[in-house]
């Protein structure tokens, strides 16, 4: 019986660090493809595409980082006013 616990614990362990993988895998890449989006704003060859955004999902995901920047100790520039 302990054994048939001890696995499925550790097998929520495992899920829950396999998403932290692969939410900073899609982090990672998203930065990967902002760079000739940066290369291209410096060149002065921008194309801006307006589409529908949801600012409550950007909102959010701000906030998440934000917060695992803070556990990790981490401080993030903040914008001069």
């Amino acid at each position: 019986m302990k054994q048939q616990s001890d696995r499925q614990f550790y097998r929520i362990v495992l899920a829950l660090w396999l998403a932290s993988i692969r939410t900073s895998a899609e982090s990672l890449l998203q930065l990967i493809n902002d760079i000739p989006d940066m290369s291209k704003i410096e060149a002065g060859v921008v194309d801006l595409r307006p589409e529908p955004t949801d600012l409550r999902e950007i909102c959010d995901f701000v906030r998440v980082r934000f917060a695992q920047a803070a556990r990790k100790n981490i401080r993030l520039p903040r914008p001069n006013r």
